[in-house]
């Protein structure tokens, strides 16, 4: 999977916010720069991230979605974010700036939290998920369901059939 148009010092800035109201004992944050191996980002985010966190480039979804307890994506620009429908997939929640079609694939405060490109915003969208457990795990529950009804690959393969049907009328 390919991680695209991460905004590092967004990402960078609400995490530092995170660090500073949670501190970092008993919890560890990952972050996922864009494109197989980083890019040209990685090394400007490892440089910039706090101690107890984890700076990867290129990561198989599976293996972090199972790993994790919430998904943050600080996209620029996003087209249909696959990555989100593979994190709702995996029912994890997400937070996610309100960029492109994420909106059509998180519904906000149901599935995840869709939140404006402020890294004081994104932080606190992160911190109400911290709190709350429950919320996550409902939200996690959700998203899976919605996700499986909206984005399986059966549904997907038989929306493009009745599209070439259509077409062929």
């Amino acid at each position: 999977m390919k991680y695209e148009y991460v905004t590092v010092p967004l990402l960078t800035h609400a995490t530092k916010q995170i660090l500073d109201t949670w501190g970092s004992e008993g919890w560890e944050l990952v972050q996922v720069v864009p494109a197989p191996g980083g890019g040209d980002q990685l090394e400007q985010v490892k440089a910039a991230a706090p101690a107890n966190v984890s700076v990867i480039g290129w990561a198989d979804a599976a293996d972090l979605f199972g790993a994790t307890d919430i998904i943050l994506s600080t996209s620029e620009n996003e087209g249909m974010p696959v990555a989100l429908i593979e994190a709702q997939l995996a029912g994890k929640p997400v937070v996610a700036t309100d960029v492109g079609s994420v909106s059509e694939v998180i519904l906000n405060h149901e599935t995840g939290i869709v939140t404006n490109k402020n890294a004081g915003s994104i932080a606190s969208a992160v911190e109400s998920l911290i709190l709350d457990k429950n919320t996550r795990d409902e939200m996690g529950h959700l998203a899976t369901a919605r996700a499986q009804a909206l984005f399986s690959v059966d549904r997907m393969i038989n929306a493009h059939i009745e599209l070439y049907k259509s077409i062929v009328k």
